[in-house]
Formats: structure tokens, C-alpha cells, sequence
């Protein structure tokens, strides 16, 4: 794809966005969702990991369509967001009392650097 340096910046910024707006979305409905069962819930999630997944690599192997591509980044970042709230729940029910506190506050962390990570690795590569 030939496109000039306006349009490649404007194509990552709504990538961007979107996976953060899936995100926000995912992690603001897993609180109630979670009440049906963390396990459950985190089966579920793995049905909009595949989706975005599928739909971020079809474009790409039969001919680039970014709405599409758009579409996955967003469904990826919702689940994402539905993850990181299902999954610290998760570890902090299974935790022993003693490590709790730490186990919960670990993840927390991770999820922050895993997020924090891939926006310095863009500013730095783009």
C-alpha cells in the first residue's frame, strides 16, 4: 500500500484508539458480567480473541481491508480489557491469604506494563 505519511500516521492513530476504546469497553462491562462466573467468563473471552484475530489476519492474507482490520484491533481490545479485569479477580480468588495482596498488585502491574509497552515500542518505531 502506497500511502503517504499524513495517512499512515492517521491509520495508526485510529488503530490506537480503538484498541484503547475496546479496552475501556471490555474492562466496563467484565464487572457485572463477572457474577456469572470468573472461569465462565474467561472462556468467553477467548471467543473475541479468536474473532479479532481472525478478522485482523484475513484482510492481510486475502487483500488489505482495513475496515476489517479496524473492526479486529477493536474486538481484540475489548477483549483485552475483559481479560485484565476477569483475570485479576480470578488470581485473587485462587491466591492463598498470605500472598494475596501481592498477587493482585503483580498483575495489576503487569497489566499497566503490557499496556505501556507496545504504545513506547510505536512512538518508537513510527
Amino acid at each position: 500500500m502506497n500511502t503517504s505519511i499524513t495517512q499512515k500516521e492517521m491509520y495508526q492513530t485510529i488503530i490506537q484508539g480503538l484498541a484503547a476504546l475496546g479496552a475501556c469497553i471490555g474492562s466496563f462491562f467484565a464487572g457485572p458480567l463477572a457474577k456469572i462466573g470468573r472461569w465462565k467468563c474467561l472462556i468467553f473471552t477467548n471467543i473475541f480473541v479468536i474473532v479479532g484475530s481472525i478478522l485482523c489476519l484475513v484482510p492481510k492474507e486475502i487483500s488489505f481491508n482495513f475496515y476489517i482490520f479496524v473492526i479486529g484491533i477493536f474486538i481484540f481490545g475489548i477483549s483485552s480489557g475483559s481479560f485484565s479485569v476477569f483475570c485479576t479477580i480470578y488470581i485473587n480468588e485462587m491466591a492463598p491469604l498470605e500472598i494475596k495482596g501481592s498477587a493482585g498488585a503483580i498483575t495489576q502491574i503487569s497489566v499497566t506494563f503490557g499496556s505501556l509497552i507496545p504504545f513506547a515500542i510505536s512512538l518508537i518505531w513510527f
